[in-house]
């Protein structure tokens, strides 16, 4: 498996590879993206599988390398639970791509859905 990261360039403006199914990341990796440390992921990955937002069966899985290490990697549907978790700037410009996208895309319904949330509602400016 070929495996791809999101990263942010110096202004802070979100990289994402072309292929969103190849994207893994380890914890060192989204608490780099985020702007935090570790154990803040660590936090927020057990904070989610306790409250039932992600199962633990479908958040990770290990890649095993070539010289005998084993890599925990986590998938894409985890780094957004943990972005609307996290409170950071990283987290941010995660979250405000993923509406922007969803806004460009004219799903409507999906936008609306999110934004029936108070805590959700409160952070998207009206169109």
């Amino acid at each position: 498996m070929k495996r791809e990261i999101i990263n942010t360039d110096e202004s802070g403006n979100l990289i994402l590879p072309a292929d969103m199914n190849e994207i893994a990341m380890t914890e060192y990796e989204i608490a780099a993206l985020f702007g935090v440390i570790v154990p803040t992921v660590r936090a927020a990955i057990k904070a989610s599988y306790k409250s039932g937002v992600i199962r633990e069966g479908d958040a990770k899985w290990y890649l095993h390398r070539e010289n005998g290490n084993v890599i925990e990697v986590y998938s894409v549907e985890t780094i957004v639970a943990l972005a609307f978790r996290v409170n950071s700037f990283g987290a941010h410009k995660l979250r405000e791509h993923l509406f922007h996208t969803l806004r460009m895309n004219g799903t409507r319904s999906a936008v609306h859905i999110l934004l029936t949330c108070p805590r959700i509602a409160e952070a998207i400016p009206p169109n």
